[in-house]
């Protein structure tokens, strides 16, 4: 369904985050990251922005792309303090899954 709101509208910024969502759930990691890396351009929303910033942090955590990772959930919380789900992630250890934000 979020490819089909994605192909009526390319730029509704929600159905591709939540695919991106789906794509990390099913463990396609590389496609969750490329489709998260160009979204948080499109948002205004300082805590859509942060979410997607945290998901894309956690789908670079997911590839072993750790230092990177890093850096986007301080990104995320440099445009969101408050995002929860970016300050647990900075605590991770290697081996432990991060936490993703929802929708």
């Amino acid at each position: 369904y979020y490819t089909i709101g994605m192909q009526i509208k390319p730029s509704y910024s929600t159905a591709r985050f939540n695919l991106a969502w789906v794509l990390l759930m099913m463990e396609k990691f590389k496609e969750a990251e490329e489709l998260l890396a160009d979204l948080g351009k499109d948002t205004e929303s300082p805590l859509a922005q942060a979410k997607i910033l945290n998901n894309h942090g956690c789908a670079l955590w997911l590839l072993g792309r750790r230092q990177e990772a890093f850096s986007q959930f301080q990104k995320a919380l440099r445009v969101f303090p408050g995002l929860r789900e970016a300050q647990e992630n900075l605590d991770l250890s290697p081996g432990q899954k991060p936490v993703l934000a929802g929708g």
